[in-house]
């Protein structure tokens, strides 16, 4: 995996690319950073690219293109996710959660119902029960939720859909959409094949794609409103009920919900994005790795990390 990053020149990418070589290296995935100059996608980067594939096609070693899903790594993907908010990256904040007595008049302001996802559930024993669950439209002209408590304990749950951003502000890439893979394949991947496609495949032999592992982090897990749809479609279910048993405790029966529906979350990104992505390389005959996250990571703070980028304050 060979970054570029700060300033670039012909002459660095000569020197360094050819230490590789002679050090015995068959090939490199070249993965550019936000920081670097010239920018990702100009003129002088597809310089400083083409300069690179005529030493490697004199060495007969192979280059790809690696990038890197789970973050926004450079502004190419921002720029997309700026022009249209269905492949941004989402995630389901669990914002409030409080016991209701029994029998009492619940009342609360719920602010921008459209973006609120607002649930009660029965609790008995510390165990929500899933089966006693409640979901709330509420009327976006009062945004009031008002409900009056049967006998028992119940628990309000306010659950908030929010963008998945960086610490910088970036947005990252909805990897639940084929319309994020399909935007990137024609905004990126094609201007590398209408530029280099006299050194594919034998040269310029494909893309390393970094996926995002499907973790939960900071209250919240991952989230797109269409995965809600593909799971009814698969499972002639509502995913929606399943909710609380993905953040609190509940009755032993609904223990293998969270290991169910992180699967499915898994298998769909699978469908909806790599797949994508491995069509478009089969068709130019161009190899297509994927890097995938071999186990949890423990704490991030982020869950579109990977498993090779864990943060400072939580390793």
């Amino acid at each position: 995996m060979w970054i570029w990053n700060l300033c670039i020149t012909r002459e660095e990418v000569a020197k360094q690319l050819n230490f590789l070589i002679e050090k015995g290296f068959g090939g490199v995935a070249i993965k550019s950073g936000r920081d670097m100059a010239p920018a990702f996608l100009s003129e002088e980067f597809f310089d400083l690219f083409n300069g690179a594939l005529q030493i490697a096609q004199r060495a007969k070693i192979g280059i790809r293109l690696a990038e890197d899903f789970s973050l926004p790594s450079h502004d190419a993907l921002d720029r997309l996710a700026q022009g249209s908010r269905h492949i941004r990256s989402q995630c389901l904040v669990l914002e409030h959660a409080e016991i209701i007595p029994s029998k009492t008049l619940y009342e609360k302001k719920i602010s921008d119902p459209s973006t609120a996802i607002v649930q009660i559930a029965k609790v008995e024993n510390e165990r929500l029960i899933s089966s006693k669950t409640k979901t709330f439209v509420i009327p976006s002209d009062t945004n009031m939720l008002s409900w009056k408590a049967p006998a028992g304990q119940w628990q309000v749950m306010i659950f908030r859909k929010k963008y998945a951003m960086d610490p910088l502000g970036h947005y990252a890439p909805n990897v639940f959409r084929e319309q994020t893979a399909r935007l990137y394949t024609d905004k990126v991947w094609e201007s590398f094949k209408r530029k280099f496609s006299r050194y594919m495949p034998a040269t310029f032999e494909g893309f390393i794609s970094e996926v995002p592992a499907c973790l939960p982090a900071d209250n919240a897990i991952p989230w797109d409103d269409d995965l809600v749809v593909k799971y009814r479609s698969k499972y002639k279910k509502n995913l929606v009920p399943l909710l609380p048993s993905l953040f609190f405790t509940s009755e032993a029966r609904e223990a293998r919900n969270r290991p169910h529906v992180y699967s499915f979350m898994v298998q769909s990104l699978h469908e909806r994005f790599t797949l994508v992505l491995d069509r478009w390389c089969k068709k130019y005959r161009l190899s297509h790795w994927v890097l995938c996250p071999e186990r949890p990571v423990q704490k991030s703070a982020n869950m579109l990390r990977d498993c090779l980028v864990i943060p400072d304050q939580n390793f």
